[in-house]
């Protein structure tokens, strides 16, 4: 795409691409990068994305990435986590996927 900045490219399509790196992302800050869409699909920039408080993304759309680790969570309570779509969520990307029963049952 950065050979060919003539083309119209959509960003919103582009963001869901797993061939997309965090690398990509950093590089590039002044494409219009679809952050949530990043943050949903992607397991190459889930993981990077969430280190930089800079960057436009929210806590709530990332409640449903299957790649976000529950101990993430646990580290981030104050953040405005969509607790629906985090009870959906299969954490795949988790370490300690038993952590979230044994606290519910704890309550």
């Amino acid at each position: 795409m950065l050979r060919h900045p003539e083309i119209d490219w959509d960003f919103n399509y582009l963001s869901l691409n797993e061939s997309v790196t965090l690398e990509d992302i950093l590089s590039h800050p002044e494409l219009p990068w679809d952050y949530d869409n990043l943050l949903f699909s992607n397991p190459n920039t889930t993981k990077g994305i969430i280190n930089y408080d800079n960057l436009p993304w929210s806590y709530s759309n990332l409640s449903s990435n299957p790649n976000l680790s529950i101990n993430y969570v646990y580290e981030h309570l104050d953040e405005d986590w969509s607790y629906e779509d985090l009870s959906r969520n299969e954490f795949r990307g988790s370490e300690d996927k038993g952590r979230m029963v044994k606290s519910a049952a704890k309550r």
